[in-house]
């Protein structure tokens, strides 16, 4: 069960200019279930970039289904875009995964396709490649896209490729799934 508490509520003018300047990362998650977020999200995006930091993006299920809500305007001003399949898919309104993924890098820089078990697709204007997964004993899903996304950002942060930074997240939603709910692997 997951309760959302006040995660609708969060609005652009929540995070202040003094406090984007200390920072050298912005990373949204859950974009679609921050409702009050969504008008002004293009802003704070462009503003991170002003500012000289990297940004990233995980759009999460559309509960409205209406994929949408100016997030295309958005990835305009992202550097790695992190969304599943079915996401990729329903954004780019395709069926093919490839598709989805080649349409979304015409937005953000780079595109990371979530594919759980069948591993990863990475997408940029210059082209696309598909990594395979890590094997695991899977045990429960929850949280392994999350995961995912802290094991790419990780590495992606510290100054790793783009191809590493793939594998590394492959390495950390696979540990993920190994345990019971969303942060047990990590413990």
């Amino acid at each position: 069960m997951t309760y959302l508490g006040t995660i609708a509520g969060l609005r652009p003018t929540d995070l202040k200019t003094s406090y984007l300047r200390r920072a050298r990362h912005l990373h949204v998650g859950a974009f679609f279930l921050l409702q009050g977020f969504h008008e002004g999200a293009a802003k704070v995006f462009r503003q991170a970039k002003r500012l000289g930091m990297t940004t990233s993006l995980d759009c999460n299920f559309d509960p409205a289904e209406k994929w949408d809500s100016g997030i295309r305007e958005v990835l305009k001003h992202v550097d790695v875009f992190l969304p599943n399949e079915t996401e990729a898919c329903r954004l780019a309104s395709v069926s093919s995964v490839k598709d989805a993924a080649a349409d979304l890098a015409t937005l953000a820089k780079v595109v990371v396709v979530k594919m759980g078990a069948r591993g990863a697709l990475l997408a940029t204007r210059q082209g696309m490649r598909r990594y395979p997964p890590v094997k695991a004993r899977v045990v429960d899903a929850t949280g392994a896209g999350d995961s995912f996304n802290a094991g790419f950002l990780e590495c992606y942060l510290r100054g790793g490729t783009l191809v590493e930074s793939t594998k590394a997240g492959i390495a950390t939603g696979a540990r993920s799934v190994e345990y019971i709910g969303g942060t047990a692997a990590f413990e």
